[in-house]
């Protein structure tokens, strides 16, 4: 049998290529080229493809990448960029890159065609406003004054008991507990995370010793992510063990093991500041 290749068809492409246009004009960057657009076009046809017609598709990037003959941060970047236009949300899981597809509206919108009134039902009429009963009414005003005209009696004006004072520390015993466990708590699991990172790191890989805490504020958003300590843990192991080759051998060089593992908790340059999900972890 001969080889099937996808195509990608030359409306798709053109759509494509306006949106990335606009949305480069919107935010004031460069505009893509041809090129780009095709690849974008080519990236969202696949995940239409593998998606047949479910609201999600589950797709490893790095395994993406490596049959694509394309680095995982291009398809990343790409993958942002689809994001931004609105045509789909992605997020990071266990099992790989969870993506929901909405896709582009179709162009002309349905509009001129005489057929928006057939294909939508119109909104149903508004129900009549019935009148409120009179027990149910609020009070005209010249009624509030004239209530309001009495005067209270005194006792009711003196409170009971003064308020008693609030001591100074009130409180801060237990903000401060709290905080004290949660620094143990971070400290607790980048000790578990170093280790994972020492025993499955590549060889080429330097060493980790975690030193202060400069990672807390990571670690937080990657737990929120993930759900659990025990499945950030198995996204560390998973992400050091199926490592693609240019951070395998190249990145490496020269780098110390607290930059390598810092690394793992930081995006590409192009997908700064578009979340969690979008982190080399």
């Amino acid at each position: 049998m001969a080889l099937q290749f996808f195509a990608v068809h030359s409306e798709a492409l053109a759509t494509t290529h306006d949106a990335l246009q606009r949305h480069a004009s919107a935010h004031g960057l460069r505009p893509p080229g041809p090129t780009r657009a095709l690849r974008v076009a080519q990236l969202f046809g696949h995940l239409q493809l593998r998606s047949a017609g479910r609201s999600s598709v589950v797709v490893a990037l790095s395994e993406l990448a490596a049959t694509w003959r394309f680095q995982p941060r291009q398809l990343r970047q790409d993958l942002a960029l689809l994001q931004a236009l609105g045509w789909l949300s992605a997020r990071g899981t266990t099992r790989g890159t969870v993506i929901s597809l909405s896709g582009p509206e179709p162009a002309g919108g349905g509009d001129g065609d005489g057929q928006q009134d057939q294909d939508f039902p119109k909104p149903a009429a508004p129900h009549p406003v019935r009148p409120e009963p009179a027990a149910l009414r609020p009070a005209q005003p010249e009624q509030a004054a004239s209530r309001s005209a009495k005067p209270e009696p005194a006792a009711q004006l003196v409170s009971a008991a003064p308020p008693r004072p609030a001591s100074p520390d009130n409180g801060h015993p237990t903000e401060k507990a709290a905080a004290a466990a949660k620094a143990d708590g971070s400290r607790d699991l980048l000790q578990r995370l170093a280790g994972l990172y020492n025993q499955h790191r590549p060889p080429t890989w330097p060493a980790y010793q975690p030193r202060g805490n400069g990672l807390g504020t990571k670690l937080r958003q990657a737990l929120r992510q993930a759900g659990s300590a025990d499945a950030l843990a198995d996204t560390l192991t998973a992400a050091l063990q199926s490592m693609p080759p240019f951070w395998r051998t190249t990145y490496p060089q020269g780098r110390s093991g607290s930059e390598c593992m810092a690394a793992l908790f930081s995006t590409d340059r192009g997908c700064a500041g578009l979340g969690v999900e979008f982190w080399h972890l």
